[in-house]
């Protein structure tokens, strides 16, 4: 029911799946199939009382390339006696220039996030799921680092981490070069 305010736990798995778990009894609530590879989660705030996540696929081997990696967006909603169901609502697929690795929702912008091994950040229209603005990585090359995860600060700041050892910090209030600071660390970022 609309009205309770139970805590849910969302997971994405390897396995093309995302779930629903109640953490508290540790039952799955509800599935939500048909992802291409590993699945990344994020939840999303309300929206005319329906709960909303967000799910990046890493899409699948074609050849040499990877393919099909997809953001949906899903309504989750709970009946009356209790049974989670999700519903899709919108799917965005093919742009970024490679595997999903992370999502984030933006609560300053009110965006949500995604980073992949292209080097970039897309800031999402959180409705659409639509490509408002990328975020690339500083340091032009043939080949920039895989970003592996993706997070917001909360003060504007929207934080990545790479494969080479990079957190990259990009300032979204104000986009221009000094906006950017990449952080060393001594190996890959994972998180």
């Amino acid at each position: 029911n609309n009205s309770s305010k139970e805590s849910i736990l969302i997971s994405g798995s390897w396995d093309g799946t995302a779930k629903l778990w109640n953490p508290s009894t540790g039952q799955c609530l509800a599935t939500l199939p048909g992802h291409e590879n590993t699945v990344s989660v994020q939840g999303l705030p309300l929206l005319d009382n329906r709960g909303r996540i967000a799910t990046g696929s890493a899409g699948m081997a074609q050849g040499n390339q990877i393919v099909n990696h997809k953001i949906r967006l899903w309504d989750v909603t709970v009946s009356d006696g209790g049974v989670y169901s999700a519903q899709l609502k919108t799917t965005v697929g093919d742009d970024h220039q490679g595997p999903l690795r992370g999502l984030a929702y933006d609560s300053s912008s009110q965006m949500l996030l995604s980073c992949s091994n292209d080097g970039t950040v897309k800031v999402r229209d959180v409705i659409t799921a639509e490509t408002v603005t990328t975020l690339s990585f500083p340091y032009q090359s043939s080949q920039p680092p895989m970003l592996l995860s993706v997070s917001e600060v909360g003060d504007g700041r929207i934080v990545a981490g790479a494969e080479d050892g990079s957190v990259v910090v990009w300032n979204a209030n104000s986009m221009n070069d000094d906006a950017v600071q990449v952080i060393p660390h001594p190996n890959c970022v994972w998180k």
